[in-house]
C-alpha cells in the first residue's frame, strides 16, 4: 500500500484554518498538526500562516480549501503514481525571489533525510541559488553519491519521503570540456514547486563545475549582471524553447567555470554557509594546542545566530574551493575603520593565501565606502596571527593610538581570558 502524503500544519495557522485541513484529510493524504515549528524531513508539505517557513502559507478557510484541491490532492496522486507535476516549457525569467532558498533548504532537508548516507552532501545550485538575480521560477538541487549504483539501488519508500520521483532513463552532465558524465535526476511531484535534483557521483568533475559556477556568480555582481543580460537574450532568441536556451548558455558557463576554477573565490557569505563557518573555527582552534594555548583551542565558535546576523548584514565573506567553505571573514565599523572580527582558514587549506585574499577583498571593500583603515585585535607571538599580520601591512598600535572602540573590544578579550598570552592592536592604512 502506498503511504500517504503527510501535510504538517505549523503552530502559527488560524484555528479555523487548521480544522479545515484536518477536515480534508484521506484520500492519500495524513494531516498532522504540530506544536513546534515543523522540521521538512517530516512532512512532504508544511503548511503555516503568513511569515513562517513554510512551503504553502494559507491564511483563510477559503484559501485552505483551494490548496488542499489544487495542490495538495494532485500532489498526493502524483506521488502515489510516480508521476512528475506538469510543467510548463516557456522560459520565462523572473525577478530574483527571496521564497527560493528557503524553498531549496526544505527540499534539501528531506532529501538529506530521506536518502541517508546515499546523500554525501545536498547544494542548492542554479540561478535561484544566487542572491539577487533573476532567474526561471525553478529550484535546482545537486546530490553527490558515492556511485550511481548507490541511487538505483535506493528503496521506493525513501524516493516517497523525499516528495521527489525519479525520472527513467540515462541523463549525463556536461563538463566544461563537453565531455558527457553519467548521473540520475529527480523531478518534482509537487504541482506548487518545480525543483530538478541531478545526482553525481563523487568522481565525475561535474558536481564540482556546477559549484564553481555558482561561487563565481555569487562573488561577482558584475558577472551575475551580465549573465541575467544574456539570458533574457537568449531566451528571446530561443522563442522559449528550453533546450534551444539551455544550448546557448554553454559557451559563456565554460568560459566562467574555467575562471572559477584558476583560483580561490572569494564571495558574500549566505545563510546556508553558516554550519560551515562554525566546523572552520573549529578546526582552526586546534593548531593553538601546540603552543599551549589550548583555552584558545577550547573556545567556542561564534554562535549561528551571532554569524548569520554578520551574513545578513552583508560584513561576512568567504572562499570556496570546489563548492566547500573554506576560509571566512567577519567585518564590523568600529571606530570609522573596517575592524577584522575575524578571519579563519581551515587547517587543511593553510598556506594558500586565502586569508591574504579575504583580507585584500575586505581592503576594496572598505575603500569602496571611504573608511581609511582595517583594524584588527590578535596575539603578538602566534606566527599565523601578529607576524602574519605584518605580512599583509598591519602596524602594531601603541597603547596611547588605542582608540575607544578597540579598547572597549580588548576589555572583553581580557575578560574571556585571552590575555594570557601577548596581544594587542593592529592597523592597516588604506
Amino acid at each position: 500500500m502506498t503511504p500517504p502524503l503527510v501535510v504538517g500544519l505549523g503552530p502559527s495557522l488560524a484555528p479555523e484554518v487548521a480544522a479545515r485541513l484536518e477536515s480534508r484529510g484521506g484520500e492519500g493524504v495524513e494531516v498532522v498538526r504540530f506544536a513546534v515549528p515543523v522540521d521538512p524531513a517530516t512532512a512532504h508539505l508544511v503548511v503555516d500562516a503568513p511569515g513562517s517557513d513554510a512551503d504553502a502559507v494559507v491564511s483563510s478557510v477559503e484559501a485552505a480549501d483551494r490548496f488542499w484541491d489544487e495542490r495538495a490532492l494532485p500532489f498526493a496522486r502524483n506521488l502515489a503514481r510516480g508521476w512528475r507535476a506538469p510543467r510548463t516549457q516557456v522560459v520565462e525569467v523572473l525577478p530574483y525571489d527571496e521564497a527560493w532558498p528557503a524553498a531549496a533548504r526544505r527540499v534539501g532537508r528531506r532529501l538529506a533525510a530521506a536518502l541517508g548516507d546515499v546523500a554525501e552532501r545536498v547544494e542548492h545550485v542554479g540561478s535561484t541559488s544566487v542572491p539577487g538575480m533573476s532567474g526561471k521560477d525553478l529550484v535546482d538541487l545537486l546530490v553527490v553519491v558515492p556511485d550511481l549504483a548507490a541511487v538505483d539501488a535506493l528503496d521506493p519508500a525513501a524516493w516517497h519521503r523525499t516528495g521527489l520521483v525519479p525520472v527513467p532513463g540515462d541523463f549525463y552532465g556536461i563538463d566544461r570540456h563537453d565531455r558527457e558524465h553519467p548521473q540520475r535526476v529527480a523531478v518534482d511531484a509537487d504541482p506548487g514547486r518545480p525543483v530538478n535534483v541531478h545526482l553525481h557521483p563523487r568522481d565525475s568533475p561535474v558536481w564540482r563545475e556546477l559549484l564553481a559556477f555558482r561561487d563565481r556568480l555569487r562573488a561577482s555582481g558584475t558577472h551575475r549582471d551580465e549573465y541575467v543580460d544574456l539570458k533574457r537574450r537568449w531566451a528571446d532568441e530561443a522563442a522559449g524553447d528550453v533546450n534551444v536556451y539551455s544550448r546557448a548558455k554553454r559557451t559563456w558557463i565554460n568560459d566562467a567555470v574555467a575562471r572559477a576554477l584558476d583560483g580561490p573565490v572569494v564571495r558574500p557569505a549566505v545563510v546556508d554557509d553558516v554550519g560551515a563557518l562554525r566546523d572552520i573555527e573549529e578546526a582552526a582552534g586546534e593548531p593553538f594546542r601546540t603552543l599551549g594555548m589550548d583555552l584558545v583551542a577550547d573556545d567556542d565558535p561564534p554562535p549561528a545566530e551571532v554569524l548569520r546576523e554578520f551574513v545578513e548584514a552583508g560584513r561576512a565573506w568567504i572562499v570556496a574551493t570546489d563548492g566547500d567553505v573554506v576560509a571566512y571573514l567577519l567585518t564590523e565599523i568600529v571606530d570609522g575603520c573596517a575592524h577584522v572580527e575575524q578571519v579563519t582558514v581551515h587547517p587543511r587549506y593553510a598556506h594558500r593565501r586565502l586569508g591574504r585574499s579575504l583580507v585584500e577583498h575586505l581592503a576594496g571593500w572598505a575603500r569602496s565606502r571611504g573608511l581609511p583603515a582595517l583594524t584588527l585585535t590578535t596575539y603578538r607571538d602566534v606566527p599565523w596571527n601578529g607576524p602574519y599580520y605584518e605580512s599583509l601591512g598591519f602596524h602594531w598600535l601603541s597603547d596611547d593610538e588605542i582608540t575607544a572602540g578597540l579598547r572597549a573590544l580588548r576589555e572583553q578579550e581580557a575578560r574571556r581570558g585571552l590575555d594570557r598570552w601577548p596581544r594587542g592592536c593592529m592597523r592597516r592604512e588604506l
